[in-house]
């Protein structure tokens, strides 16, 4: 297919069979239009004839071109309907009344009814006589040489002059003003407005209908850029009846005027291949050179403003720093702008207007090729006749929004293209699964991206869960992580103290709190993802740096401006409940239903089924009005009526095999391991594991390990029975035999890590030179073997040599797994390929973040020991995990049953973490490690055996060190403290046997000297 096809790959979809073309749109036609046409044209294929209006009962379906009588109007459900009347294709002799959708009816003129009806008025084709109807173009051309044309600011309109009646003029809308119907015309580039009574739409059979040659002397060059061929077309439009001639790729045309349509560029061009002129759009053309001319005539002679001939009258000179708007029109919006200005251009002006008490300097812009107008005050008029605009040196067009960034490839069908980047915006069309368009500029709405794209139904905006970044023949590449979106999105504070961090981290450095919830920020970025969470990217304070998802809320542009103007949160809509999709399963609704020989209740019977019964339909027939369902029944196809069965959901039919009977499998042997790698230490599983007497489930019960991950210590004798192997092991100091199932022996390497850090499954530490592009040698061939293990380079690519293969590998490796994308092996990369940490990571601390010296262990009383004149409020004290030997430092904020602490800083939280084996505190919560921990606390020359329950809790009350990533306080237990709200001594229960505080107390006054080498 040729590249550019897709701008017209779907001209049967949008034509109108030539009957379309007639008017341009029903709004184009005069006011009066309606009241004197009493007939209209369907404008597409498959047109409701409806019964009702809204209604989904309907006469039949119409097709392009059928003709109706109108009657009147109604609008219902939102939607403006015709009453008409009419026959139909099938019954060309019935009459029939009901509705159409205005949408699909072009209303016809006199001339129109009268060529149908000569040629028999019974729907069809329409016609205006025996030949093929002239067509109209999107140009017309004033009825005499005094019509006037007008700026309009929205409620008035303004004389700008006269236009000439021999000229055509692009049409390229309408508009009601004051009751009365307007064209909206291009004048020198400037969208303008003319009386639709005074001008007259052009037929291609008409001299005026595309301009004459070209004037003499081009003012500039272009290169075609589209790959294959591209369209010379006779109007500045995508239409499929206007193409004079395809133009090779990378032909050089000279152009001679430039004219805005459909939001496009279009350069009027020469071919001297074909010796014809016509016109190239934007999206496929490069300016390579601009001439230094006089204002094209053509352009000119269309008179710029009221008075002028074309000469201008004077100069002004651009005056602010940077970019000056040169506007459409005399309105300030963003959709006004005709093109800039840079600082110190002096530009020819032909007329001054007044407006709002506003003065306004109606220009020329040589390097852009735009008339426009220029704001009084960021000029100085600097006088004198300017007969030929100024033109500064090398002025080609710079690149903006029309230079293609890229391609998307549609990745579903039916997909909107959106007026703008919202999914509540107007639709300019539909567009199916694999079509290709080049993009402009990708904008993020809270967390989509959409793209702006040039399609054959105007410029507008995909949602980028239905596209992907492609090549131009649609093969998928890869986004490139590194170029940001443009954003329009707003996030506001959820929290009070909201830390503005200067990189996606916890642990980064910040500029500062946001203090107050409410706080309405812009996101300047894309968002990044680290520690699980997303990070947005915002200015405040003048300041750029990154908030936590957690702490805010994304709103659109439009919901900030109304929650600016209200301070009123948009309420969350209701996810609609989706339908139930259908299966093509049926269930019997009924009891003793009859399976059928055919599709009848006279037919012999193959069997009687009972309620419930399931069965996988092939299809159905309907018979005298009954529905019959076909099933596989006895090796044969068999019939089922319709009214014992319904046919089941998804839902439904995944419940009915949830509900089968699930197979027992055969017991999987417990795998042996090589004995050679292990070590005599194990780890229970599971809960409340049983020590029992003897290797064998009939074995006498003589504890019960309540928690897992309980240390026991293998002594070597093995047993077989039941199917498993039992192991004589010491646990809390109980000696007996628990189920190979439930313990866990680990590895030598894993009981060495276990040992250093308390964790089994800890990273192994390692430490890594930079690899970069040119590197060699064994490094560089066990990165790339990892890489190929990885999917990211195939074998033949593993060469000892870092090359662009590589390179690219790593960018892709780094791109996903949210690694700043380099194409460079660091640490940090190399860390993440191979599962290792720095080494040093577990240091002689062993992971703690202080030091301390360790005294045999006390038991203290919470109310008659004195430990809360010892470790008061805002006291400071070092805790030390029993079973991992990290410490770190925290302070008592409050607690009258027990002792309500903090870490003291962000380091202490993170040695926290370590023993809690999470990324952050909140893990702590979301995991539900409730678990009590055996600890000591240490203050000057005592170390008390205590318990800790380090779940965060009591925010934003009980959190009194900002900064410390710890929100809320977490609880320390001393001998006989009670619990919150006073509801005791947490204490193991007989019934279910948690593990209480009374119990990590124990363990840590029982263990602490010979787990922590206390001398």
């Amino acid at each position: 297919m040729n590249k550019n096809s897709w701008f017209e790959h779907s001209i049967l979809r949008r034509a109108l069979a030539l009957l379309s073309v007639l008017v341009l749109t029903v709004g184009i036609l005069p006011a009066a239009a309606l009241a004197e046409t009493k007939y209209g044209f369907i404008n597409d294929d498959d047109v409701r004839f409806r019964k009702q209006a809204s209604s989904t009962e309907v006469w039949t379906m119409l097709d392009t071109g059928w003709v109706v009588e109108i009657r009147s109007e109604k609008r219902s459900g939102g939607e403006d309907y015709y009453y008409v009347v009419s026959n139909i294709p099938k019954h060309l002799d019935r009459t029939y009344y009901g509705y159409i959708n205005q949408d699909y009816v072009t209303l016809m003129t006199a001339e129109e009814v009268t060529a149908w009806k000569n040629k028999g008025g019974n729907g069809g084709e329409i016609s205006t006589g025996s030949s093929e109807p002239a067509v109209m173009t999107d140009y017309a051309r004033p009825n005499n040489a005094s019509t006037n044309y007008y700026s309009f600011d929205g409620s008035s309109l303004t004389s700008l002059g006269l236009l000439s009646a021999s000229e055509a003029y692009y049409v390229s809308g309408s508009s009601t003003i004051n009751d009365e119907a307007y064209y909206i015309i291009s004048v020198n580039n400037v969208n303008c407005y003319v009386r639709a009574d005074a001008m007259t739409m052009i037929t291609t059979g008409d001299s005026a209908a595309t301009p004459g040659k070209a004037p003499e002397g081009h003012i500039g060059i272009i290169r075609l850029v589209a790959d294959g061929t591209v369209n010379l077309r006779s109007s500045a439009t995508m239409r499929s009846d206007n193409v004079v001639h395809k133009v090779k790729q990378g032909t050089e045309l000279p152009y001679y005027k430039t004219v805005q349509s459909g939001n496009h560029t279009w350069y009027y061009c020469y071919n001297a291949g074909s010796e014809e002129y016509g016109y190239i759009i934007d999206n496929f053309a490069k300016v390579i050179s601009t001439v230094a001319t006089q204002p094209p005539a053509s352009t000119a002679t269309a008179t710029p403003k009221p008075g002028a001939s074309g000469t201008a009258i004077g100069q002004v000179k651009i005056t602010p720093e940077g970019s000056t708007h040169i506007r459409k029109t005399t309105k300030i919006n963003s959709n006004n702008v005709a093109a800039k200005a840079e600082q110190g251009d002096i530009l020819p002006y032909y007329a001054v207007s007044v407006v709002n008490g506003s003065r306004w300097y109606y220009v020329y812009h040589a390097g852009k090729d735009v008339f426009g107008y220029v704001l009084g005050s960021c000029v100085d008029v600097v006088g004198g006749e300017a007969n030929a605009p100024t033109v500064k040196p090398s002025a080609t067009p710079k690149p903006n929004d029309s230079t293609v960034k890229g391609y998307i490839v549609l990745t579903a069908g039916g997909v909107n293209l959106r007026k703008t980047a919202s999914t509540g915006a107007a639709t300019l069309g539909q567009f199916d699964k694999g079509d290709i368009f080049p993009y402009y500029s990708t904008t993020v709405k809270g967390s989509v991206t959409w793209y702006k794209a040039a399609t054959e139904e105007g410029v507008g905006y995909f949602h980028g869960d239905f596209c992907s970044p492609s090549d131009a023949s649609g093969d998928p590449i890869a986004p490139n992580p590194g170029s940001p979106a443009e954003t329009e999105s707003f996030v506001v504070t959820t929290k009070d103290k909201v830390y503005l961090r200067k990189s996606a981290s916890t642990k980064a450095g910040t500029y500062g709190q946001i203090k107050d919830k409410g706080t309405l920020i812009p996101i300047v970025g894309a968002k990044a993802r680290n520690n699980g969470y997303d990070w947005y990217r915002v200015e405040y304070n003048g300041n750029t740096g990154y908030i936590r998802s957690d702490c805010v809320k994304v709103l659109t542009k439009e919901e900030a401006e109304h929650y600016q103007s209200t301070g009123a949160l948009p309420t969350p809509k209701p996810t609609p409940t989706p339908a139930p999709k259908p299966t093509e399963y049926i269930i019997t609704t009924v009891d003793k239903v009859w399976v059928r020989k055919s599709p009848s209740t006279k037919a012999g019977t193959a069997g009687q089924l009972k309620e419930g019964a399931v069965f996988k339909f092939t299809g159905t027939t309907k018979v005298s009005g009954v529905t019959w369902y076909e099933v596989p029944f006895d090796g044969a196809t068999r019939y089922i009526k319709g009214n014992c069965v319904k046919v089941m959901t998804n839902n439904e039919y995944n419940q009915y095999l949830a509900g089968l009977p699930t197979p027992t499998p055969a017991p999987t042997p417990t795998p042996e391991p090589d004995p050679s790698t292990l070590s005599d230490l194990a780890l229970t599983r599971i809960e409340k594991v049983i020590v029992r007497g003897s290797g064998k489930a009939s074995g006498k019960q003589l504890a019960l390990v309540y928690r897992a991950e309980t240390e026991c210590k293998l002594l070597g004798q093995t047993n077989k029975s039941d199917g498993y192997t039992w192991y004589y092991l010491k646990v809390q100091g109980t000696t007996g035999w628990i189920r190979g199932d439930l313990i866990r022996v680990l590895t030598k390497t894993e009981a060495a890590m276990y040992e250093k850090v308390g964790d089994p499954d800890a990273k192994p530490e390692a430490s890594y030179t930079t690899l970069q592009f040119g590197a060699t040698g064994e490094a560089v061939t066990n990165l790339q073997k990892r890489l190929k293990q990885l999917g990211y380079l195939t074998d033949a690519q593993v060469t000892g040599t870092y090359d662009e293969a590589t390179k690219s590998a790593i960018k892709k490796y780094q791109g996903d797994h949210e690694i700043t994308v380099d194409g460079i092996a660091g640490s940090i990369t190399q860390h993440s390929l191979f599962g290792t940490v720095e080494t040093g990571y577990y240091n002689q601390n062993n992971g703690s973040s202080t030091t301390v010296v360790l005294h045999k262990p006390e038991l203290i009383d919470w109310y008659k020991g004195g430990i809360q004149q010892i470790f008061p409020r805002r006291g400071i004290a070092v805790l030390t995990d029993v079973r991992t030997g990290i410490s770190f430092k925290i302070k008592r904020w409050s607690g009258g049953d027990h002792a309500d602490v903090e870490p003291l800083t962000a380091a202490d939280t993170a040695a926290m973490c370590r023993i809690y084996k999470v990324k952050d505190a909140q893990e702590i919560n979301d995991k539900n490690l409730y678990q009590r921990r055996p600890v000591l606390i240490t203050i000057g020359s005592h170390s008390y055996a205590a318990s800790m329950f380090g779940m965060p809790h009591n925010y934003p009350a009980g959190d009194t060190i900002s900064g410390n990533d710890f929100y809320g306080q977490f609880c320390i237990h001393f001998t006989n403290s009670q619990l919150h709200d006073g509801k005791g001594v947490d204490k193991p229960s007989a019934k279910n046997g948690y593990f209480s505080h009374t119990m990590a107390i124990k363990e840590a006054y029982e263990t602490a000297v010979e787990k922590l080498n206390i001398k």
